[in-house]
């Protein structure tokens, strides 16, 4: 197996005190305790009156795309993961590709203006591999 990414994860003996309360509670989803205290602390911590959570990327930008009342094209990147492009087709949006950057592999900005037109209503950025 070719490992091209690896996730960056804290020492497991910071996470047990949370895992108890889970474990006590019972509550794995939707509202429950944790989840309402990583609401707080990202609404103190970015100075917002409104957050909302998603319990994953896809569900994240599908809610993302339906702030948007238009539909109509989406620049966004090819190289990405699936859910990218399989939400816009999904939300009724028009993927147009744009193409990335050889350095970061992220899309490029310049190919990014040059696909804006009357029809584009997004651009739908997605970083590669943690960088920016």
């Amino acid at each position: 197996m070719i490992t091209v990414t690896k996730s960056d994860l804290a020492h497991l003996e910071e996470y047990i005190e949370y895992f108890k309360k889970i474990w006590d509670s019972r509550m794995l989803t939707n509202n429950g305790e944790l989840v309402q205290l990583f609401v707080q602390k990202l609404k103190e911590f970015f100075r917002l009156k409104d957050l909302a959570v998603a319990s994953n990327g896809t569900l994240a930008l599908q809610l993302a795309l339906k702030s948007i009342c238009s539909k109509g094209d989406t620049i966004t990147t090819p190289f990405t993961f699936a859910a990218t492009t399989n939400v816009l087709i999904w939300g009724g949006y028009k993927p147009v590709f744009a193409g990335i950057d050889y350095t970061t592999y992220n899309i490029n900005p310049n190919d990014v203006e040059r696909k804006i037109t009357n029809d584009a209503v997004a651009i739908l950025a997605a970083h590669v591999y943690g960088t920016s």
